[in-house]
């Protein structure tokens, strides 16, 4: 890594407890549609309580009778995530999972503010579209470069990813690699490339070779704590870091979106305050 790279970095590089940093990340986020944020969480220790919910529900599901499990719990298996969506709607365990403090309530108020601002006020968080995974094994971290934007009406209205790890990561965990580089629209997919293949087909994206050379000197896999997070923009190319020998990670992908700037797609989803 460069010097200018690592200066470039650095901006985008914020500690939520320090009031200087929370100050300029507003003008970071807009030069770069990302930031790290770190020390985001009061108590960083409740996440741990979650990430063993995960895998005691996951452990649930998986030792039901394979005729007796639901398709939400067949694809949770499978794909060893929890659709909070899905778990309101076959397992009662919305409010637990949402509301018990993992987010909401265990924030710092500085990161409510930074997540406010970016989005002019309002901030909710999209139940329906927020996901956990529980990631085993190298082969389940070959994720392309992709951006969580599908279509120009999840970047404006802006809304924001949060990607929460909850265990240290960058060293035997991987962590997320990020292009800190505004597109502000959704790139084609390239239909030729193999990828990675998921239960339901190919992840889509502009392909990892093109990606890399085109904005390779740009692309940073920051080291994340548990209570550390990042938060970026739907036209944010990103993936999951590479890494032979992995450790098993759990994450979090919170969607985020201002009750007074609603995109389309979200009218019919379940939401909550972020507070």
């Amino acid at each position: 890594m460069s010097d200018k790279s690592t200066s470039f970095h650095q901006t985008i590089d914020l500690n939520a407890s320090e009031l200087k940093e929370v100050e300029r990340a507003t003008e970071a986020f807009e030069k770069h549609h990302v930031i790290v944020l770190r020390n985001a969480f009061r108590d960083s220790s409740r996440l741990i309580n979650t990430r063993e919910k995960i895998k005691d529900i996951l452990s649930s599901y998986a030792q039901k009778e394979a005729s007796k499990r639901t398709e939400a719990e067949k694809n949770s298996i499978k794909k060893q995530q929890l659709s909070l969506h899905d778990l309101s709607a076959h397992n009662g365990h919305e409010v637990d999972l949402a509301l018990d403090g993992w987010v909401n309530g265990n924030f710092r108020p500085e990161a409510v503010q930074i997540i406010s601002d970016l989005l002019s006020g309002g901030p909710r968080i999209n139940i329906s579209r927020t996901t956990i995974r529980k990631k085993e094994g190298k082969e389940s971290f070959l994720l392309p470069f992709h951006q969580d934007a599908r279509s120009p009406s999840t970047i404006t209205p802006r809304v924001l990813t949060c990607w929460i790890p909850m265990c240290d990561v960058g060293d035997n965990r991987p962590g997320l690699e990020i292009i800190p580089v505004p597109l502000d629209v959704v790139l084609e997919d390239d239909n030729d490339e193999s990828g990675y293949r998921g239960p339901k087909g190919r992840i889509r994206g502009p392909g990892d070779d093109w990606v890399m050379k085109t904005y390779g000197e740009s692309a940073w896999a920051p080291k994340l704590q548990l209570g550390d997070c990042m938060i970026f923009s739907g036209d944010v190319l990103h993936r999951s870091q590479i890494m032979e020998n992995a450790e098993e990670r759990t994450s979090i992908d919170v969607r985020i979106f201002s009750s007074t700037n609603v995109p389309e797609k979200y009218t019919n989803d379940i939401s909550v305050e972020l507070i």
